[in-house]
């Protein structure tokens, strides 16, 4: 693994202030101070369109923890990487989280893309669909 892309991945996990956080649990949304940027929940909203795979997962998820651990999705309006924001996809444990995907949306909330983990590369739904099957989980 490259130590640039390890790097990344742990500042995404440690990042906390400033991103809106969705978790089947405990819902929470901070208010965001650019009024013409679709706001965190339209965005969540719009991820959860597009990626049912999440609502899939976390379905899955609660049931197998019996609802001790849940699935949250934090969007990073802060760390924003050209017109596309960091979306941060992981299982909530009392004591810790894990991610389960990284994605990107669109500051207007119209493309998502996911971030291939064993590359570093963007790519479009529909190649990480194609080819998640093929990672055991």
């Amino acid at each position: 693994m490259k130590k640039p892309f390890f790097l990344f991945i742990v500042g995404l996990l440690l990042i906390g202030a400033g991103c809106a956080v969705h978790s089947d649990r405990t819902p929470r949304n901070t208010s965001a101070t650019d009024t013409s940027a679709p706001n965190e929940t339209m965005l969540i909203e719009k991820l959860y369109a597009d990626v049912p795979e999440i609502s899939e997962k976390s379905q899955e998820i609660r049931d197998v923890s019996n609802g001790d651990v849940t699935v949250s999705v934090r969007i990073d309006k802060e760390h924003r990487e050209g017109d596309m924001y960091p979306v941060q996809v992981f299982e909530d444990h009392d004591t810790h989280t894990v991610t389960l995907w990284i994605f990107y949306i669109s500051t207007t909330g119209d493309t998502v893309t996911h971030l291939n983990e064993l590359t570093g590369e963007i790519e479009s739904l529909e190649t990480w669909r194609a080819t998640r099957d093929e990672l055991p989980e």
